[in-house]
């Protein structure tokens, strides 16, 4: 019933045409899914002033609006009749009202559209958007964007750079973000810094959201009241508005190359602050190459802007060479006050190069030496490790006590524990490097040696003993 009642009052417009003057406002459908247009023509008969000074104020409240084309004919009866077709887009969902338009001191009739959801082959099309900072100081960031949520994983979005007087802008990539549940997020949008206190309105340009290469839709963001406080008087003309970070550090290459980073994720590219001309100082320190480069890199819904300062340095003198931290001052948003930033301080010990190759030649020669002695220490390891192999594999073919006993002295020369030992020394030192008793087999091998009553039929069983001993 409402497409019908709308038909037929476009319809009664269009007698008006008959009248000998008049300003008419003609929609082509008054239903339409958010993000396609409703395209009006708006027609002027006998009326001087050109058509396309028409002011769209009070449309664009509601509305974005595209300029399709103009045109101007003499009518049957010999009267100037112009034609101007534009496209509104609009804002939200729900019943909209395309206003009055007044023009030489004639007005249109308002019309009503009802505004659908956004679907694409029948499944939801959400768009948002939103902004970080309404209110803020002047030089301050605020980032404005727009997120499409479709099922569509070959969608885009595009949009234009954003240009205004007083204000500074940088557009974000559009990205795209897998959900996971078989629905994607498109964003893009723009980093705005308002350089001009006071309310500041803001109208972007459409969103543009693309499939397969084609512009299917256009999303308008609604106008945007900015309120932009004034920094203080005290405040230099480039002093950054908000956090910067420094970082400094030198390159561990022969020739020595100091590099200071100030970068932030939030301030102002052009008010990154410089280095001040006497940060080194030091008579001895002479700067043979001095480079600065900026970089602004816009990625995952930020801007990072960045000074990278390189100084290439020469030395006059050995010496350890202290450089102090870099400090800076910005202006904190936060707390409205001027802050400090500083980066590490650092030191660096410089050896002039006769005395470095000298110090070179002195540690190889060391080196050189503890390698002759570690190369000679693992010999003598390996060697007599295979002598007490050969004195263990020895000891199970010994014939009499004696040869035992000899077999068990050698074996403690090897270690350097003594020559010719008594068994009851023997067993002392096994002792003192073994943590762990060896008397009952010295026993047994003093009583074979000295009793007088060996049996030699038991030399095997004694043999064993101490064998077992030794391999433990």
């Amino acid at each position: 019933m409402v497409r019908i009642f709308f038909t037929l009052f476009s319809l009664l417009l269009s007698q008006l045409s008959y009248a000998e003057d008049y300003l008419q406002l003609r929609a082509d459908k008054f239903e339409v899914e958010l993000g396609k247009p409703v395209q009006v023509t708006i027609i002027a008969r006998d009326i001087k002033k050109d058509l396309t000074s028409i002011s769209f104020d009070k449309l664009t409240k509601n509305f974005g609006i595209k300029v399709l084309e103009s045109a101007s004919k003499l009518d049957d009866k010999n009267i100037q009749v112009q034609r101007l077709k534009i496209e509104l887009y609009p804002h939200q969902t729900g019943y909209t009202e395309i206003p009055t338009i007044y023009f030489e001191n004639r007005k249109t009739l308002p019309l009503t559209v009802h505004v659908l959801a956004a679907k694409e082959r029948g499944k939801a099309l959400n768009f948002t958007h939103k902004i970080s900072k309404p209110n803020l100081w002047q030089r301050q960031q605020t980032i404005i964007t727009a997120n499409v949520i479709t099922h569509s994983k070959f969608s885009t979005l595009e949009i234009d750079e954003y240009i205004q007087s007083g204000i500074e802008s940088y557009k974000l990539e559009f990205s795209r973000k897998d959900l996971g549940d078989g629905r994607f997020q498109l964003t893009a949008g723009w980093v705005l810094y308002p350089l001009v206190s006071g309310a500041t309105n803001i109208a972007l340009p459409a969103i543009k959201y693309k499939f397969k290469g084609k512009i299917q839709r256009r999303f308008i963001i609604p106008d945007i009241q900015l309120q932009v406080k004034k920094l203080p008087s005290y405040i230099p003309p480039l002093m950054p508005v908000g956090k910067i970070d420094i970082k400094q550090s030198i390159s561990a290459t022969t020739h020595k190359m100091l590099f200071i980073e100030v970068s932030s994720d939030t301030v102002l590219p052009s008010t990154l602050p410089n280095l001040p001309q006497d940060h080194i100082s030091n008579k001895n320190i002479t700067i043979d190459l001095n480079l600065s480069d900026s970089t602004v890199d816009i990625n995952n819904g930020k801007l990072h802007s960045k000074i990278s300062h390189r100084r290439l340095m020469s030395f006059s003198r050995s010496g350890l060479y202290d450089f102090p931290e870099v400090e800076m001052k910005y202006f904190d948003p936060q707390s409205g006050k001027i802050v400090s930033t500083q980066s590490q301080p650092m030191s660096i010990l410089i050896i002039a190069p006769w005395l470095r190759n000298s110090l070179i030649l002195i540690l190889i020669v060391i080196f050189l030496k503890l390698a002759i002695k570690t190369s000679i220490y693992i010999q003598r390891y390996f060697k007599l490790r295979a002598q007490r192999k050969l004195i263990i594999q020895s000891i199970l073919s010994a014939t009499s006590p004696h040869e035992l006993h000899t077999l068990l002295n050698t074996y403690a020369q090897t270690y350097e524990w003594g020559d010719n030992l008594t068994l009851n020394d023997w067993e002392a030192a096994w002792r003192k490097n073994r943590a762990q008793s060896a008397l009952p087999v010295i026993k047994n091998l003093s009583y074979a040696c000295y009793s007088g009553q060996w049996n030699f039929q038991e030399q095997s069983a004694l043999n064993k003993e101490v064998y077992a001993l030794l391999i433990t």
